[in-house]
């Protein structure tokens, strides 16, 4: 993961604060140049995109003046925007890793006010355990139909789902599936499938 350093961000931070409606007229003169955010940066998960979307980090923030009853400060958003253009100009292309994007908001918020730095950093720890959460029920959901033939399908005339061979067949290609997507499978083969543009034969 790429990080700004303390002195750097301080210093962009403090140049931020000179932006205003008076020295910039556009949002098009804070655009930076991120496009892609790099989901998760290990080598497990490396390659993961989606679309860089400050609504996203808008929801959080406000969640954050929220939960301390304050409200936003004026500008706040262009000032953010014009920081986070000079953070990004130090570094090379179009995408960023979100371990990197967080870094640079809790710094940018940690200037503003740590209490909300603080309650931002709660906001982001709860939401990822609730997604984890999500992704635990859908596989154990999914489990739990092969287990108990809730969706049989048959898709081998040789298997019989319905009986408890069959059924353990089904739930050993069913977690074999998950791991190989998520460990074995590369990034493009997994968007491939993901996509329906290939099958992988379980």
């Amino acid at each position: 993961m790429m990080k700004i350093s303390k002195k750097l961000a301080d210093s962009l931070y403090e140049e931020s604060q000179l932006v205003s409606n008076d020295t910039l007229n556009s949002v098009d003169e804070l655009s930076h140049k991120i496009k892609l955010v790099i989901k998760r940066d290990d080598d497990k998960h490396h390659g993961e995109k989606e679309k860089y979307n400050i609504k996203k980090i808008k929801v959080a923030v406000q969640a954050a003046y929220n939960q301390l009853n304050e409200p936003l400060p004026d500008n706040i958003w262009r000032r953010f925007n014009y920081y986070l253009k000079k953070c990004s100009d130090q570094f090379e292309g179009d995408e960023i890793s979100v371990e990197t994007l967080q870094d640079i908001i809790i710094k940018f918020l940690m200037k503003e006010n740590p209490d909300v730095a603080e309650e931002y950093i709660i906001y982001r720890y709860k939401h990822n355990l609730a997604r984890e959460k999500r992704k635990n029920a859908d596989f154990e959901h999914g489990l739990e139909d092969k287990l108990l033939a809730k969706n049989v399908v048959n898709q081998n005339a040789n298997v019989d789902e319905y009986a408890y061979g069959g059924r353990m067949g089904e739930a050993t290609r069913f977690v074999t599936k998950k791991f190989g997507l998520e460990n074995v499978a590369s990034v493009q083969a997994k968007e491939n499938h993901e996509n329906n543009e290939v099958y992988i034969h379980k």
